[in-house]
């Protein structure tokens, strides 16, 4: 995906689209949050889209509205890439 290779889909992929997010919608701190929360569960870039919203509220601990906003806006990331 990108430049990324598959052992930083977690890591610093997963941190530059949680931060691109943070940019986007100014909510810096819910975005870090989510970040850490996914990086716990192993949950990276690729497995984002694919990911039901309820695992990433249930499971994860993330806040529905930022979780929404995760999956829909990847596609939008990914493009940049």
């Amino acid at each position: 995906m990108g430049n990324f290779p598959s052992t930083e889909y977690h890591t610093v992929a997963l941190e530059r689209y949680t931060s691109w997010c943070a940019r986007k919608y100014g909510e810096d701190d819910e975005f870090k949050e989510a970040f850490q929360k996914l990086q716990k569960h192993k949950i990276g870039v690729d497995l984002i889209e694919d990911t039901a919203t309820d695992v990433l509220t249930d499971r994860c601990g993330i806040p529905y509205g930022i979780a929404d906003r995760l999956k829909k806006n990847f596609p939008k990331w990914k493009a940049t890439l």
